[in-house]
């Protein structure tokens, strides 16, 4: 079962989406070499990975969406941030918006820090 977290190798994509429709090979396979490429320049913590899985987890874009639910993703999304922060502070990172400069991040927003 393929999950957020499952890898796919550049060797392995063609056997592993063999029975995936063309339409959507045709979109997955170019675009592994360049996400790894942008994974390994900004090489995440692990503590920053999970933040990142529970970011896309917690996605607010979609067409459809009730306030109400927009309002829970949106304090959940600020939540992770919050957990993140802690992590920094607790490793002695200080500055959240150093952090992501040196990774090429972006910045993270005030209100969240």
């Amino acid at each position: 079962m393929t999950t957020y977290s499952s890898c796919l190798n550049d060797d392995a994509a063609p056997g592993y989406l063999a029975g995936v429709p063309f339409k959507y090979k045709k979109s997955m396979i170019p675009n592994v070499r360049p996400c790894k490429g942008q994974y390994k320049k900004v090489n995440p913590s692990d503590d920053e990975f999970v933040a990142l899985i529970g970011l896309a987890l917690w996605n607010d874009r979609t067409s459809q969406i009730s306030e109400e639910l927009l309002g829970l993703v949106e304090n959940n999304r600020a939540a992770i941030m919050v957990e993140l922060h802690r992590v920094y502070a607790r490793d002695g990172i200080c500055l959240l918006n150093s952090r992501s400069d040196q990774r090429g991040l972006e910045s993270i927003p005030n209100d969240v820090q």
